[in-house]
């Protein structure tokens, strides 16, 4: 098992953002690099190996008076660096009690006894449990793709949706099968911690549990050598909680949707998401929420700076020059 993706936001200037990155990662990743590009909310991005970013001058919002950063390690980052780096970063920070939440745990198992395929099948089956929907399982074959080990056929199994807190991939690009364990959210920075607290030879075991919190099967051999009798972690994050938030979801599906959507196709999708965007803001500013403080105190640190554009403009998620980033981010 290894890291193979890893995103923290940090409340921290650049210069203390660019000092961590210096002594925990530039070892392996080297330094960073200033460009011109911009995104994810953020003015400006430094580049590093492998594409390996630091995210740093936010672009100003009204609810925020702080400054904060974003780091993040892609897949080809994290394989080039030693694994106790990410613990050392992470236990560094939690000690010195610097604000941080990590919003993104990519979970890699490499060299699996099964293909995409029967992974697929099985879930199909009666013997899958998981928490992801149907809908969302997908399997894709590409009988001409050539994998790295130079043989034709590439197959990729998806389980969950990518625009949810968890959701694996299994794939056999490389040559031999990997399951991708995606976690995003309050649920990355608890497993994170979970798993950063404990010896690298744990990793493994710990990951496993996480995973089969999200998915098990019933009497499929290959999947109980991969899984060595590993028991199911219970992650519960704030279960009352998690019910009134589900409620105030339902009361938004049942009263609100139907309006909701005569308000997207009377002004248009841009505009209307605009305008719901800046409710969203007025609200935040200028309204009284302590009726809803203990909804609130759900929030990881720093899950409040996400605005509105990055749930529903997800085609902006990755990064534009500045020279020509939306409207909507202009800044007057």
């Amino acid at each position: 098992m290894k890291i193979h993706w890893f995103g923290v936001t940090l409340k921290c200037d650049y210069d203390f953002a660019l000092e961590l990155w210096n002594y925990f990662f530039s070892f392996e990743l080297g330094l960073m690099s200033q460009t011109s590009r911009a995104g994810r909310g953020f003015q400006h991005i430094d580049i590093a190996l492998h594409e390996s970013k630091l995210y740093w001058s936010p672009f100003p919002q009204n609810s925020i008076t702080y400054d904060y950063c974003h780091i993040e390690l892609t897949g080809l980052a994290c394989d080039a660096v030693l694994p106790h780096r990410f613990s050392d970063f992470f236990n560094y920070l939690t000690e010195n009690e610097i604000p941080f939440n990590v919003t993104r745990l990519d979970l890699a198992f490499d060299n699996l006894a099964f293909t995409p395929k029967q992974f697929f099948h099985h879930v199909m089956a009666k013997d899958c449990f998981t928490h992801a929907k149907r809908e969302t399982f997908t399997y894709i074959s590409t009988p001409e793709y050539k994998r790295e080990d130079g043989s034709l056929g590439s197959d990729t199994a998806y389980i969950g949706s990518r625009s949810s807190a968890r959701f694996i991939r299994v794939y056999d690009e490389r040559g031999f099968t990997r399951l991708e364990f995606v976690v995003k959210e309050g649920r990355a920075h608890q497993i994170a911690s979970d798993i950063f607290s404990h010896e690298f030879s744990q990793w493994a075991q710990i990951s496993k549990a996480h995973l089969l919190d999200y998915i098990r099967f019933v009497n499929w051999v290959l999947w109980d050598e991969f899984i060595q009798n590993t028991d199911r972690a219970d992650l519960v994050i704030s279960s009352a909680r998690r019910s009134s938030l589900s409620k105030m979801r339902g009361w938004f599906v049942n009263q609100v949707s139907v309006s909701l959507s005569v308000f997207f196709d009377v002004l248009g999708h841009d505009e209307a998401i605009q305008a719901i965007n800046q409710m969203v803001v007025d609200a935040r500013n200028n309204r009284d929420r302590t009726r809803y403080q203990s909804l609130l105190e759900m929030r990881h640190p720093f899950e409040h700076i996400q605005n509105i554009h990055d749930l529903v403009f997800p085609e902006f998620l990755d990064d534009w020059d500045l020279q020509d980033y939306p409207d909507f981010l202009a800044v007057e």
